[in-house]
C-alpha cells in the first residue's frame, strides 16, 4: 500500500499533480500489479481502489497495441475521471450523442462486465453523433471527463504515452454505453487478459524511468 492521502482527497488537479510518482512507478510496486489488455488498445494497471475511488495507470505502448475488433472507441463511464499525462501525448474528444429516428450509421450498445471480459450488446436506440470538443493533451498536463459523457481517447501509433488516472463513482446511476454500427449488429465479447511477462517487464522498466 502506498503512503498517500485517501483517494477521495486526490480527485483534484492540484492533488494529482502532487502524487508520489517515484513510489507509484517503483519496480517493487509495479511488479506486484496486474497489467491487463484493454479492448481500446492500451494497458490497464489498477493500483488501488477505495470507497468508490480508484487509482490506475493507462499505458499506450509505442511497440504494441491491443485494439479488439470491432474497434468502436466512443463510449461513456459510470465514474468521473481526472487524468494526468505523465509522458507522451493524446487527443481526447467529447461528443453529443442523441437518439434519432432519421438515417444514421450508429446505435447504442449496452456494456456488461465479467471478471476478465466485457460484452457489447446492441440496443434498439439509434443515435446521431456530433463532435463537441477535441483537446490535445501532452505531459505534464491533465484533463477531466465527467460520468455519462461520451468521448474517445487516441494516441498516435509509435508514441509512448502514460496517464495516471483517478476515478470517482458517480452518485447517480449511469448506463454504460458504447456507440457502434447501426447495421449487422450482434453482441461482441472482449477479453481483458494479462499481457505477456516479457511485455510487462519491458513496460515496468520504462515506467520506472519516468519517476
Amino acid at each position: 500500500m502506498l503512503d498517500r492521502p485517501p483517494l477521495a482527497k486526490l480527485f483534484s488537479k492540484s492533488a494529482i499533480k502532487r502524487l508520489p510518482i517515484v513510489d507509484i512507478l517503483s519496480v517493487e510496486q509495479l511488479a506486484s500489479l496486474p497489467f491487463n489488455r484493454h479492448p481500446l488498445g492500451f494497458v490497464h494497471v489498477l493500483i488501488d481502489k477505495e470507497n468508490g475511488y480508484a487509482l490506475r495507470l493507462h499505458v499506450w505502448s509505442d511497440l504494441f497495441r491491443y485494439e479488439q475488433q470491432p474497434y468502436w472507441p466512443i463510449h461513456n463511464h459510470k465514474f468521473d475521471l481526472i487524468s494526468r499525462v505523465l509522458t507522451g501525448t493524446l487527443t481526447n474528444r467529447s461528443y453529443r450523442v442523441q437518439q434519432t429516428h432519421g438515417k444514421t450509421n450508429y446505435r447504442l450498445y449496452d456494456i456488461t462486465y465479467e471478471l476478465d471480459s466485457s460484452t457489447m450488446s446492441p440496443s434498439d436506440i439509434r443515435v446521431a453523433v456530433d463532435l463537441c470538443e477535441s483537446e490535445q493533451v501532452t505531459a505534464p498536463h491533465w484533463y477531466r471527463i465527467d460520468a455519462g459523457t461520451f468521448h474517445d481517447t487516441s494516441v498516435p501509433l509509435g508514441v509512448f504515452t502514460v496517464t495516471l488516472v483517478v476515478t470517482r463513482d458517480c452518485l447517480q446511476d449511469v448506463d454504460v454505453k458504447t456507440v457502434g454500427a447501426s447495421e449487422g449488429c450482434t453482441p461482441h465479447k472482449y477479453v481483458r487478459s494479462a499481457i505477456t511477462a516479457t511485455e510487462k517487464n519491458d513496460l515496468v522498466t520504462r515506467l520506472k524511468g519516468l519517476a
